[in-house]
């Protein structure tokens, strides 16, 4: 189409041409597919965003974890992973009780303010292991406030205020390895398992929680089921040792 300008002369026309309805459904479609790749490319972004922001708070969680467990289970010194028999018992190991106590936070030896005692007995493939005398007392220096004092297994658990003692916090005053699958070089495999027993009632997981209130009669087994103790013993004489008799 054309138009007459100003001086009398012809020029193109500048007013655009009417689109066909075959222009105009092509051009919606055109629009459509433009809108599409836009929703799609929105939606990719968000992923990628999603994606990442999982792995940055995954690797947050995972370092805070790190840290807490670096911060409560901090390496003990002389902790003790091997085996013993009858005839050769664990031994005591307190040369380095008290850097471990403190290691693991617990609360200084005190008074006669706050003083429990409970049983441990061990036994492997059946066999009565000895709990020694003198855990976590350090001759000329002092003691944890968790120590034994003869070969009776009692447990003297003494500080100033109350506090919840616990049975793994025992064996790392001891220095010997103890968790759901292992007592010093003794660890779950096949028939022979790792099982705890409080008061005669099997304890299930969580060994190193067990809470050591007052007049608990712990028992630790190593070995096949055949090699349990018959009975399992569930509670001892309040006067099985000199030290803390009729109490203990």
């Amino acid at each position: 189409m054309t138009r007459r300008d100003g001086s009398g002369g012809r020029g193109t026309s500048t007013v655009p041409q009417r689109m066909t309805k075959a222009e105009r459904k092509e051009q919606a479609r055109k629009d459509r597919l433009e809108l599409q790749r836009k929703q799609e490319s929105r939606k990719v972004r968000r992923r990628i965003g999603i994606i990442i922001g999982s792995v940055l708070v995954a690797g947050a969680v995972a370092a805070i974890v790190l840290v807490q467990v670096n911060k409560t289970t901090p390496p003990l010194p002389g902790m003790m992973t091997t085996q013993a028999t009858t005839a050769n018992p664990w031994p005591a190991n307190s040369q380095d009780a008290l850097t471990r106590a403190n290691k693991i936070g617990l609360p200084p030896l005190g008074s006669e303010t706050f003083h429990h005692h409970d049983l441990l007995q061990i036994y492997i493939h059946g066999d009565s292991i000895q709990v020694p005398p003198e855990i976590g007392l350090v001759q000329n220096v002092g003691g944890a406030s968790m120590h034994t004092h003869d070969p009776t297994g009692i447990m003297h658990l003494e500080t100033n205020s109350p506090y919840n003692f616990k049975l793994g916090q025992f064996f790392d005053v001891w220095g010997l390895r103890f968790d759901d699958s292992c007592i010093g070089g003794y660890c779950a495999s096949g028939g022979d398992q790792l099982r705890v027993y409080v008061n005669g009632t099997q304890v299930k997981s969580n060994f190193r929680s067990i809470p050591l209130t007052q007049h608990e009669d712990v028992v630790v087994t190593f070995g096949t089921t055949a090699q349990l103790p018959h009975p399992i013993p569930n509670t001892y004489s309040k006067s099985i040792s000199s030290v803390c008799a009729p109490t203990c």
